[in-house]
């Protein structure tokens, strides 16, 4: 699992590499802002709520370097 995370992490840095500006969603300058996006409901469903971890967990062990989106 941890593996699959750090792939699915690795990609989504790599995929969101062009979008290196700020937003006004709350990511701070300088970061990097990665858009993950999917399909059904953020809570409540359990791809919502992974998608939901994996920003939270992103945003917490990438702090200052890069932000993810939902």
């Amino acid at each position: 699992m941890k593996k699959l995370l750090g792939a699915v992490s690795a990609l989504a840095i790599t995929l969101a590499a062009g979008s290196a500006m700020a937003d006004e969603n709350g990511c701070d300058a300088g970061e990097m802002v990665i858009k993950f996006s999917h399909v059904v409901a953020a809570t409540g469903h359990p791809k919502g709520d992974a998608a939901t971890a994996l920003a939270a967990r992103v945003n917490k062990e990438m702090d200052g370097k890069a932000c993810m989106e939902v």
